[in-house]
This record gives structure tokens, C-alpha cells and sequence, in this order.
């Protein structure tokens, strides 16, 4: 049991300590939470006690006692602001859908409103949802933790933990199955969260995004999914970390942590596909770490990935222990990955290690993971191409740990930008 305290000092028992402990033990969540203390001119608020609820909810002794009440009423532009505590009753079943088979959420945000926890941290402030009614992962009486859809909806600093989707053979290729912890599409923002132990009973187990849908700054850990993407099948990420993820169906799509999409500055370690890809697959990954996961069909790191400035070392499979592509037309530029293979791209190094702080020892879900920052000497140094993203000023993506893409002289390969020499020096562009 996990004991944390409200933001008005009163403490509570959570029954989710098993995730958010699994999320947060040993793992940091980086790049900071980047939230201000002040809450919005138009705020609705939500606590679990000490309040008597009034619609609109609009301060802390009026607070809705769950979350939903407070997005039904808020308006187009406010914040929901929710307090500490664990919110695990009640469901809503128009989630995101193209058809009639609609899988309950625990919360549905459907309009651009910011929904996001009081205290920034999400390990204090979880929605949960839950497995199928008789014990299993996936199947009747379960629920998705939350869905969005709308071009300006944002969530922010919160868990996501033990939601589940129907199993694919309710309602096959239908969302109904995809997306055990969230469910987002329209450009939708996702950020500072931890999505952890949900499970989907087709596509991602995590989570399901698409049309231009943001996940920033997230820990996806321990998520599964029947056929493909135990993380997220995906849309565009950013600064994330995948770990512990699994595709469990025996010659499956793949993807232990990720399929689709495109994936900037992530780091993806002991994950584990039973088909292909332990990693990532059918993706564009832009100066990524892809190390430690293992695919017991091929691939063990990528399959049918584009990438570049990446560092895909120290995985195992069968065939393929870094990646395998079986078509050409994709590019591997500037990459750390062996052995040498057909693709288009140059600038890789092929032959040597990246020279990591510390490697991991062994792979999938029973990798003990090492320090993946380059070690002094790493010839993945400066071996980077420099691209404009990286050069947006202080909207610029930065590393994993917050700080420039550029710091020497070109960018690095990896998640992790290497400090400067002494005196800095200047960027140069080739």
C-alpha cells in the first residue's frame, strides 16, 4: 500500500502502489514537470474530501468529488485542477470511436479543456481503471483509464494505471481494443504522466494516439498488449521512456514499446515482443537509445524503422539480435547499430560499442538497466546530424535530461546530449 497526502494536508491509502512503484523505483522522471503553482482564471476543482460539491466547482470547498463532473461543466478553455488521491469509480462510455462498439473510460475528456493534478506529480494523482470483470486482463467489465478527443485537450502529471480494453474478439479492429490506459486523437496533449500495468486486447497496451495527438515527457512501463505495440502505437513522442512493455501473441505485428509514428529524444530499454521488434517497429526515430530489449521472433531491437542520430545496441533476438529489415527504402543515418546492413543512410558506426556509462545485463523483461549516457570517449560523440528541430529556440525538443540537443560541436547520437568540453564551442552545420 502506498500512503501519500492531498494538497490540503490529508492523507489516504492508495491500492496502486505496486505500479507506481514499479514506474517510479530506480527511474527519474526527466526533463522536470514544467508546472506553475498558479491555477487558471477559469478553474473547476476537484478534491476526494473535505468538501461539499456545488456545480460549477469552482474552488476547493466546492470541488467535484470526481473527475468527470468537473470536465462535463468546465468550458472551452478552462482547467480542471484535481487534488491527490486515487480515482477508480465511475465510467463513461462515449470514449473516442468510429463505430457503435464504444469501451467505457474511466474519464472522457472530449473538449479543449486542461485537466491536470494540483501537485505536478503524478505518482500523487492516479486515475485507474480496471481489468475485465472475472480476473483476466482483457474482456467484459473493463475499462480504459482515459480518453480524449479534441485539438487543445491536455493532461497533465497524472498515473494512468491497470486500465484494460474488451478482448479483440469483441469487437475486432474497432478501437474498443486498443488503447488500454488512453485512448487520444485531434491533437491532443499528453504530458508528465506515468502509464503503467494497462493492457489492451489488440493495439497499445499503453496507449492509442492518432491525428496528431502529443505524448511529452511520459514513463510508459509495464503495459502489454495482445498483438502489437505493449507501449504505444503512436503518433508523435517525444522525451519519453519505454520499459517493460510486451506484445504477448506469438507472431504478431510487434512492437514491445512502440509502433508507429515518430519518436524524438526516447529512450526504449527491456521491452519484449513474442514476434517481432522487442523495441520498435513500422516507426521514425529521431536520436533515440533502443538497448536491452529482446523479440523471441526478430529484431530485437528495430524492425522496418527509419532512423537517425539513434543508438541501437545491446539487444538479442533469434534473428536479428539490433533490428531486421526484410524490404528495402528505409534510411539508417548517423546511427550506432550493428552489424552493417542495406539500407539508405551514412555516417553510421557499425563496429564499435557507444561506449554507454554503464551497459545493462540481460534483455526483456528481466533487463537490469545500466546508466545509457555516453561515456567520455564514446565515439557517439558529435557524430550526429544537425537538424532545425533542434534549433527552435526555447520551444526546441531538448535531450532526456532536459538540457540542449547541441551542445558540442554536432549533435550526439542517442537520448542523451554528452557535455560540452571546457569553454563550449560552436555549432557547426554539415
Amino acid at each position: 500500500m502506498m500512503n501519500t497526502k492531498r494538497a490540503d494536508g490529508n492523507s489516504f491509502t492508495g491500492a496502486h502502489g505496486r505500479w507506481v512503484g514499479l514506474a517510479l523505483a530506480g527511474m527519474l522522471i526527466l526533463g522536470g514537470l514544467g508546472l506553475d503553482s498558479q491555477a487558471a482564471v477559469y478553474t473547476n476543482y476537484v478534491a476526494q474530501a473535505g468538501q461539499t460539491p456545488v456545480p460549477n466547482y469552482t474552488n476547493w470547498m466546492t470541488a467535484a468529488s470526481n473527475i468527470q463532473d468537473a470536465v462535463d461543466v468546465a468550458l472551452v478553455g478552462n482547467t480542471v485542477l484535481v487534488s491527490n488521491g486515487v480515482y477508480n469509480t465511475g465510467s463513461r462510455s462515449n470514449c473516442p470511436s468510429y463505430n457503435s462498439h464504444i469501451a467505457p473510460c474511466r474519464v472522457v475528456i472530449m473538449k479543449a479543456v486542461t485537466v491536470r493534478s494540483v501537485s505536478g506529480d503524478p505518482s500523487t494523482t492516479i486515475i485507474q481503471g480496471s481489468w475485465a470483470s472475472d480476473g483476466s486482463t482483457n474482456g467484459p467489465g473493463s475499462v480504459r483509464c482515459v480518453g480524449m478527443q479534441d485539438t487543445g485537450a491536455s493532461l497533465i502529471g497524472f498515473t494512468l494505471a491497470n486500465g484494460s480494453t474488451p478482448s479483440s474478439n469483441v469487437s475486432p479492429a474497432t478501437y474498443d481494443t486498443q488503447g488500454g490506459g488512453l485512448l487520444a486523437r485531434s491533437a491532443a496533449l499528453i504530458s508528465n504522466c506515468v502509464i503503467v500495468g494497462n493492457s489492451a486486447g489488440d493495439y497499445g497496451g499503453a496507449v492509442r494516439t492518432e491525428a496528431g495527438v502529443v505524448l511529452y515527457n511520459c514513463m510508459i512501463v509495464s503495459n502489454l498488449a495482445l498483438r502489437q505495440s505493449g507501449g504505444v502505437y503512436g503518433d508523435k513522442i517525444y522525451n519519453c521512456t519505454f520499459r517493460g512493455n510486451q506484445v504477448i501473441q506469438t507472431g504478431g505485428e510487434g512492437g514491445g514499446a512502440v509502433s508507429g509514428g515518430t519518436l524524438y529524444n526516447c529512450l526504449l530499454i527491456g521491452n519484449r515482443s513474442q514476434g517481432r521488434a522487442g523495441g520498435a517497429t513500422s516507426a521514425t526515430l529521431y536520436n533515440c537509445t533502443v538497448s536491452g530489449n529482446y523479440a523471441a521472433g526478430w529484431g530485437g531491437g528495430v524492425t522496418y524503422c527509419s532512423l537517425y542520430n539513434c543508438i541501437v545496441y545491446g539487444n538479442d533476438s533469434p534473428s536479428g539480435s539490433n533490428y531486421n529489415y526484410e524490404s528495402s527504402g528505409y534510411i539508417v543515418s548517423n546511427c550506432c547499430i550493428s552489424p552493417s546492413g542495406t539500407w539508405t543512410g551514412s555516417g553510421n558506426i557499425t563496429n564499435l560499442s557507444p561506449r554507454f556509462v554503464v551497459n545493462g545485463t540481460n534483455f526483456g523483461l528481466t533487463l537490469l538497466p545500466g546508466d545509457y549516457h555516453l561515456a567520455k570517449g564514446s565515439p557517439c560523440i558529435d557524430k550526429g546530424l544537425a537538424f532545425s528541430w533542434m534549433t527552435n529556440g526555447a520551444s526546441a525538443p531538448r535531450d532526456l535530461d532536459g538540457n540542449s540537443r547541441i551542445r558540442g560541436l554536432y549533435p550526439d547520437m542517442g537520448a542523451y546530449e554528452s557535455a560540452p568540453p571546457p569553454g563550449g564551442s560552436l555549432l557547426m552545420l554539415r
